[in-house]
């Protein structure tokens, strides 16, 4: 199991206590080993930009506080207030610890397995709040404690979503770093995946789904390979950058820091979310609001669209209603209409998630969404993203 560290001044060996009963010191000893040895000093005046954030970051990993190893988690939002984001974690499974402008020190409290006693995950927040992006830091695991603590609260929590990075774009992440670093770009594994129905060309039997795991000092090379022989795209990546750095990427934008310098990193990361941005945009774009036609009050749905160059396949309609319901995705649909022979799809669908619920209307190339209330980022983002998995790896948000 990977060592949590606390990125908290305030964390300290005394609060041993709230992760286990009364009098259990095996408990105790346990919690220390894991948060007690490296202790990240606060900064020493508030932090306002990403600038000052990652200068502070910088200084902490020089003089040898933060560790190589820990977790990003970039998500953006759409809430109204300045104070909501935090107001929202205080509500959930958060305690905010401290306060330093957009940088703040968090505690997740996370239930064990005899629902007894608790363990405490130390987090990160830094807020960019002209972008609307979060980002949390944390050396939780992402096996058991990730998915108990900030997962949760992203996945259920209104007005916040993680940066759902499309298989396309995690193949041009890759083909980014191979033109800005040559051959000092390597990769050591990665996980790369096939939908049959996203109509990508592969030399090797293309009516078949396919998921790859590798593991080597060759892995950029397999990749590539595998990308034209089995028409496969990457949906994890673990980039070395020479001896500088080595980070893990995932297709929910969450990088893990294995070692080395955290600012390549951070680079990257901001390479996927200034791309992602655009999409987010048109997505927000969508509107149900009430007008008055001819005297009339009327709900009007405004939609974004996604275009799907590849087109829908005709035998795939009611397997993507299966696909789509599954405990991955979530999306419920309600009275579902299919023509198979036109193609055309249409649904109303209720998030299972986050209760959100809204229209598609989906044609050959072009699917419609349609709110049915305010539309939720996580949601729209979500939809899309199964879109380009199962349906078009070349899918476009918001061009018709």
């Amino acid at each position: 199991m990977l060592e949590v560290i606390s990125l908290s001044q305030q964390i300290n060996i005394s609060k041993s206590k709230r992760i286990r009963e009364e009098g259990d010191i095996a408990g105790k000893e346990d919690w220390m080993r894991q948060h007690g040895d490296l202790l990240l000093s606060p900064p020493e005046r508030g932090i306002a930009t990403k600038a000052q954030f990652l200068n502070f970051l910088e200084h902490r990993r020089l003089n040898g506080e933060l560790g190589s190893f820990f977790q990003i988690v970039a998500t953006i939002s759409t809430f109204e207030e300045k104070d909501e984001l935090l107001r929202k974690l205080e509500a959930s499974k958060f305690r905010i610890v401290n306060s330093y402008g957009n940088f703040h020190s968090l505690e997740a409290i996370m239930k064990e397995d005899d629902d007894k006693t608790e363990r405490i995950i130390p987090y990160y927040l830094f807020t960019d709040e002209t972008r609307g992006i979060n980002l949390f830091l944390t050396r939780a695991t992402k096996t058991d404690e990730m998915p108990e603590t900030i997962l949760s609260f992203i996945d259920t929590t209104r007005d916040i979503s993680n940066f759902w990075i499309p298989p396309i774009m995690m193949h041009h992440l890759k083909e980014e770093l191979d033109s800005k670093f040559n051959d000092e770009f390597q990769m050591n594994y990665f996980t790369a995946i096939r939908n049959a129905s996203t109509k990508r060309s592969a030399e090797m039997r293309p009516n078949y789904n396919r998921t790859f795991q590798y593991t080597g000092m060759d892995a950029k090379s397999t990749l590539g390979e595998l990308e034209i022989r089995y028409g496969v795209f990457p949906k994890i990546m673990e980039v070395r950058i020479g001896a500088k750095a080595r980070f893990r990427i995932d297709d929910k934008g969450i990088v893990t820091l294995r070692e080395g310098d955290s600012s390549l990193a951070f680079s990257t990361l901001d390479y996927l979310i200034e791309k992602s941005l655009p999409v987010s945009k048109e997505v927000l774009s969508s509107k149900y609001e009430k007008r008055t036609i001819e005297g009339i009050e009327r709900w009007i749905q405004h939609p974004f669209s996604i275009s799907m160059p590849s087109g829908l396949n005709q035998e795939i309609e009611f397997e993507l209603l299966e696909e789509i319901s599954n405990d991955y995705w979530k999306f419920i649909p309600i009275v579902p209409y299919v023509e198979e022979d036109t193609p055309y799809l249409s649904s109303r669908f209720v998030d299972g998630a986050k209760s959100s619920t809204f229209d598609v209307e989906m044609t050959k190339k072009l699917s419609r969404v349609y709110p049915v209330d305010r539309m939720d980022i996580g949601v729209a983002l979500r939809f899309y993203h199964f879109v380009s998995n199962h349906i078009d790896v070349g899918a476009m948000v918001g061009i018709v």
